[in-house]
This record gives structure tokens, C-alpha cells and sequence, in this order.
């Protein structure tokens, strides 16, 4: 349905090819029981969309609330890791490598200072902390009712950004990548926090976004045309022989609807389209 050619496409598309990734980004909703269930779906979600299979559909990256927190399945096994080091002895190594060039020390005092810090942390960020420390960033990923928690049975909420190797402006490719990526979400196992019998309840990680949207239209189009031109066509002749009695008048009366049909299938031809919101 995009006029060709088009320079504004054809730049987006160039730029696609030069930075790895396009425009185009798909919307992923994902609900959760608990904050910390909320960011271990997140996790799951870029997990499988960085899997072969994420890549064969096209997932160049992916933006959400796990580019900002840790794994939590990670945490314990990092925090192991740090406990295992010795940051004092660390720091001193680092003053004495800086003591030892030609640069000067002082100018390395927030390095040094961020390095400690680094070291003796032994927690990662939380969504709790997020939304305290850094609201803006948090408003960008996480639902107004997480942030607020205004009401404490609602379900905790993020997306994330799906961004793609190639422009979604190519139906074949839209398709591949649409279907791609929700035959992962929908392999994922659910995960709730509460007991039976509410366990269960909240959705699996969702793809939306308007692009979706009319995909998902365009399929149910496809699937049921058969059908709803059977019925539109029989309520059309029922009509007719009800209004019109003699056959030399119904045949009239079909001449335009005819003529229209082959209109419409003739510019289809024409026009390499395909069934959709438009047709």
C-alpha cells in the first residue's frame, strides 16, 4: 500500500542496511504478578528473541526493562563472582598501573571511585528502584498503574522494543518476522506468583502494535473472504428475487455489481495487490 518510488523509504531502508536495524519496531506486552516476576519475563522475552530462532525472523534487538536490570536467574551466581574478589587489592593494583604511566592520577578519581562502588555491590537494580531513582526512564517501559501501584491487584506491566534487520514495509518479510516472533512468545511457559486458582490467569507476553494489528486483520481477511462472500452474495440474490420477480430483471439488476467485482479484480491484477484493509 506504500507509493513507489518513495525517497523517505528508500532512506529508511538504506539506513537499516548501514546501522544494522530499522525504524520499524514491534511492541511486546508483557504482564506479570509481581515486580520481580514482571523482570524475569522480561528476560525470558529478550532471551528467546536473541535465540536462532529470533534471528532467522529477522530480531536485530530488543529495548525493555531487562537492557536496564539484571537476569534475576543471573543475579546470585554475578553476586558469588564480585564476593570472590578482592576490590581493595584491585583498586591498589589500579593506582599503581595509573602512578606508573604518564597520566595524571587525579584526573582518574571518578574512575577510581566507580570502581569501588562496582565492586562492593552486591544487589542489582530493581524495578522498585528504577521507577525511585530514574522515574523518567522507568515511564518509558513500565505501565502508569506499576509505577503508581494505585491499585495493589493490578497486574505489573512493561514492553519492550523489538527492533528488526530489515524495513516491515515488504509484506513477505512483515509476515516472517510477525510470525516468527509470536510463535516464540507463545512457546514460552506461563509464570504467576499466586497460588490456584489464579495461577494461570494473566497472558503470555504479547506482540502488538498497529502493524500487528493490521496483520492480524489481514489474515482473519484472508481466512473468512470464502465465506462472507458466500453469505454477501446469497443475502444480495434472496434480496433481489424477493424485490424482483421476472429473471430479465434480476439479470439487470446484477449487471453493476458485476461490473463492479471485476472492476476491483482487474485492478488487483493490475496492481500486484492483495487482499487487505483497503481491498
Amino acid at each position: 500500500m506504500h507509493p513507489r518510488p518513495s525517497e523517505p523509504l528508500e532512506a529508511q531502508e538504506r539506513l537499516g542496511e548501514l546501522f544494522g536495524s530499522v525504524a520499524d519496531a514491534l511492541v511486546v506486552y508483557i504482564p506479570a504478578d509481581s515486580a520481580e516476576s514482571l523482570t524475569a519475563r522480561a528476560a525470558a522475552v529478550d532471551r528467546a528473541l536473541a535465540s536462532p530462532e529470533g534471528r532467522r525472523a529477522g530480531v536485530a534487538g530488543t529495548f525493555g526493562l531487562s537492557s536496564l536490570l539484571p537476569d534475576p536467574a543471573l543475579v546470585n551466581a554475578r553476586a558469588a563472582r564480585l564476593a570472590s574478589l578482592d576490590a581493595g587489592r584491585i583498586i591498589a593494583d589500579f593506582r599503581s598501573a595509573v602512578a606508573e604511566s604518564s597520566f595524571a592520577p587525579e584526573a582518574f578519581a571518578h574512575f577510581e571511585e566507580f570502581l569501588g562502588l562496582l565492586l562492593s555491590r552486591r544487589s542489582g537494580l530493581s524495578p522498585e528502584r528504577l521507577i525511585a531513582e530514574y522515574p523518567t526512564l522507568a515511564a518509558t517501559i513500565l505501565s502508569d498503574r506499576t509505577i503508581d501501584r494505585t491499585d495493589p491487584r493490578a497486574p505489573h506491566e512493561a514492553i519492550t522494543l523489538v527492533f528488526f534487520d530489515h524495513t516491515l514495509n515488504d509484506r513477505s518479510l512483515r509476515d516472517t518476522s510477525i510470525q516468527g516472533v509470536q510463535k516464540l512468545l507463545a512457546s514460552m511457559p506461563e509464570q504467576s506468583d499466586d497460588p490456584p486458582p489464579r495461577r494461570g490467569l494473566l497472558p503470555k507476553p504479547t506482540l502488538t502494535g498497529v502493524t500487528v494489528v493490521s496483520h492480524d486483520l489481514e489474515q482473519l481477511i484472508r481466512k473468512d473472504v470464502a465465506r462472507v462472500l458466500a453469505i454477501s452474495l446469497a443475502a444480495v440474490l434472496l434480496t433481489i428475487v424477493v424485490a424482483f420477480h421476472r429473471i430479465a430483471d434480476i439479470a439487470l439488476s446484477l449487471i453493476p455489481v458485476a461490473a463492479a467485482v471485476v472492476a476491483v479484480v482487474a485492478y488487483m491484477a493490475t496492481a500486484n495487490e492483495r487482499l487487505n484493509l483497503a481491498t
